[in-house]
């Protein structure tokens, strides 16, 4: 790019490689957001890695949105694009497989960072970057886990991951 920012995967490559079209739509621009090197290498990729190991035989499996909140500037000549303030992510973590929005329980691991799109980062680990799924909410305007029930949306979204 040319700016100092990398072009960060929002959905990550290593996720999708059931087959080459899944992996190559992870490559579109819709897909990408600039983040500092610090961020995209270091603690996010960190922070990817550890959720394919909970995946890998464990029987496990989730869904992580993420994305972008904030702005703080914008890169590029001709066309002007956003660099966001910070990166977010909410993994709820499934035990099982195939029960989709019924295995989600108040007991239900849910992972929920926020993690600053500048080099601060470096050194640190992305569990430092851990926040509520209502924190998450607040800063994006986006409303997870809306699917379950209430009262059991109510305490995942409270709670910060500490495993």
């Amino acid at each position: 790019m040319g700016s100092g920012y990398d072009r960060g995967h929002i959905a990550t490559s290593a996720d999708r490689t059931r087959n080459e079209a899944d992996n190559s739509s992870t490559f579109l621009m819709t897909n990408m957001m600039p983040q500092v090197p610090e961020l995209n290498r270091g603690v996010r990729g960190d922070l990817e890695e550890y959720c394919r190991e909970l995946v890998q035989g464990r029987g496990r499996n989730f869904t992580s949105p993420a994305g972008p909140v904030g702005r703080k500037g914008s890169i590029g000549k001709k066309e002007k694009i956003a660099v966001p303030a910070k990166n977010w992510k909410v993994i709820p973590v499934l035990d099982r497989q195939g029960l989709g929005i019924q295995g989600v329980t108040a007991n239900t691991r849910t992972i929920a960072v926020m993690m600053p799109n500048d080099r601060s980062v470096k050194g640190r680990g992305w569990k430092s970057f851990r926040v509520s799924v209502a924190r998450v909410e607040r800063e994006t305007g986006l409303n997870f886990l809306s699917n379950v029930l209430p009262q059991v949306q109510q305490v995942i979204e409270s709670k910060v991951d500490s495993q």
